[in-house]
């Protein structure tokens, strides 16, 4: 008879990764319009997701425009601070659901999951709806305007990428990049720093690539009424 523990492989603890091929579900916030002029995309936060991004944003946009805000393919709970009377109706399990684009870990300088997933998720979303031929901006917000350069990438007619309190890549942005990128940052940022975005972006600028780096000085990281005036300009001039 042979014994359970000889039919074992040797490295059964192994942990191994293998790329696969699956469904997921997507939520979104979508304004659909009559004869849209194009497609804005909006690529919400880390922890947000797209109907709250889509809230702060959608009155901001031309209204010839389809407006798309999908949940970011990971979800995330996020435990809630507060005491249980202060915690909002719906969420009394103590927790919300937050949705993240990728996973980097900064203490290795490199990415468990990185943004491919979320690109291609972002296609088969657009083509699922049928908006793949109409011309494309893409409208990232922090997290997401990380992802946005490579989804621009990805995507067929897009004219721009607009990031918001977000640092655009250059080093891993490789290839053609045949649209304007434009940056809006807050001098006060704490969590990304102006200096840093904007020697990122005129990186690429110098690559070729036509955008502007709008400094706001009376803003940090979240979108103030002085960004929100500064979006609306951006994006009615497009």
């Amino acid at each position: 008879m042979v014994s359970f523990m000889e039919t074992v492989p040797e490295h059964a603890t192994e942990i191994s990764r293998l790329k696969i091929s699956s469904s997921l579900i997507c939520d979104y916030a979508l304004r659909a319009v009559a004869n849209p002029s194009s497609l804005v995309l909006l690529l919400h936060g880390y922890l947000q997701s797209g109907p709250y991004l889509f809230k702060k944003l959608e009155p901001l946009i031309p209204a010839s425009a389809i407006v798309l805000a999908p949940n970011a393919p990971f979800p995330v709970p996020v435990k809630l601070k507060g005491k249980p009377g202060e915690i909002p109706k719906g969420t009394e399990s103590g927790f919300r659901l937050g949705f993240s684009w990728y996973f980097y870990d900064p203490s290795k300088d490199d990415y468990y999951i990185d943004m491919e997933s979320s690109v291609e998720y972002l296609k088969a979303l657009v083509r699922a709806l049928g908006y793949e031929e109409l011309p494309k901006i893409l409208v990232g917000y922090s997290q997401g305007g990380y992802v946005a350069p490579f989804a621009g990438q990805a995507f067929r007619r897009v004219t721009r990428v607009l990031g918001i309190s977000c640092q655009f890549l250059d080093e891993e942005i490789r290839g053609a990049i045949p649209f304007r990128m434009d940056a809006i940052h807050g001098l006060s940022d704490d969590w990304v720093d102006a200096e840093v975005a904007e020697r990122s972006h005129r990186a690429l600028v110098n690559r070729g690539v036509e955008g502007e780096f709008i400094l706001l000085r009376n803003s940090g990281h979240r979108i103030t009424s002085e960004m929100a005036d500064a979006i609306s300009e951006q994006l009615h001039e497009s």
